[in-house]
């Protein structure tokens, strides 16, 4: 599952709450969350981060 928090596929879905960084490996980005605070920063770190979202997805399965 942590590949889902670094693919470019799923870019478009972070856009809102992510803001582009580096790049990582082959077909890897790596976005940082967008502003300092509230609920789009987030939702950032949620999107950005693949332990944070492996714990959240399990969750909700």
């Amino acid at each position: 599952m942590t590949a889902r928090t670094r693919t470019t596929v799923a870019r478009p879905l972070r856009a809102p709450f992510t803001q582009p960084g580096e790049r990582g490996g082959p077909g890897e980005v790596m976005d940082r969350p967008r502003g300092h605070s509230g609920l789009r920063h987030s939702l950032g770190e949620l999107m950005t981060c693949p332990f944070c979202f492996d714990v959240w997805a399990i969750t909700e399965s």
